[in-house]
């Protein structure tokens, strides 16, 4: 009886850690990306900026902003993708998806692409068999800038946030 309850709970454990490494990363993936010195110096652009957004029915909202060397802009616009993932090495920290745009006006980007992120670099790659269109990088500050900035806007959260300051007995003024 147990050596049966052991061998399910061996099979079940790498399931359960998948779907939690799973969720961890896609929750990572909310925020601003940048592209590096050395892509925009191959790709003779000044900067590529990429925007990911909340997930609703399985679809990322985001934004492209691509800024070429004399400062035209050359992408800038909403999109909205589907991610799905491509099942590789179940304990490997990088992970590789199907992305498929489902808005987007650029004709500069396939439709569909390959989504590689690495979790130990903090690195998104968008590529095909052929070509490599994109490498960003997360930008932590600017995203933690957007939370914070969505704690204050929510009104939930404003409440949350009242906390009543009181003065030091020097800073008051004597009566």
């Amino acid at each position: 009886m147990y050596a049966v309850l052991v061998i399910i709970l061996i099979f079940l454990m790498p399931l359960i850690y998948s779907v939690g490494d799973h969720n961890s990363v896609m929750c990572n993936l909310k925020g601003f990306w940048s592209s590096s010195d050395d892509f925009n110096k191959d790709a003779e652009i000044s900067s590529f900026s990429l925007y990911i957004g909340d997930r609703k029915n399985n679809l990322y909202s985001g934004y492209l902003l691509m800024i070429g060397d004399d400062n035209d802009i050359i992408i800038n616009e909403p999109i909205e993708f589907c991610l799905t993932n491509i099942p590789k090495n179940i304990l490997s920290r990088d992970k590789t998806f199907k992305l498929v745009f489902t808005e987007k006006e650029t004709g500069l980007l396939p439709t569909t692409l390959t989504f590689n992120y690495s979790c130990t670099s903090g690195k998104i790659t968008f590529c095909d068999a052929k070509k490599v269109y994109a490498v960003f990088f997360k930008n932590n500050v600017v995203t933690e800038l957007e939370r914070i900035k969505d704690e204050i806007n929510n009104p939930k959260q404003k409440q949350q946030l009242k906390i009543p300051i009181k003065l030091p007995k020097l800073l008051k003024k004597k009566a």
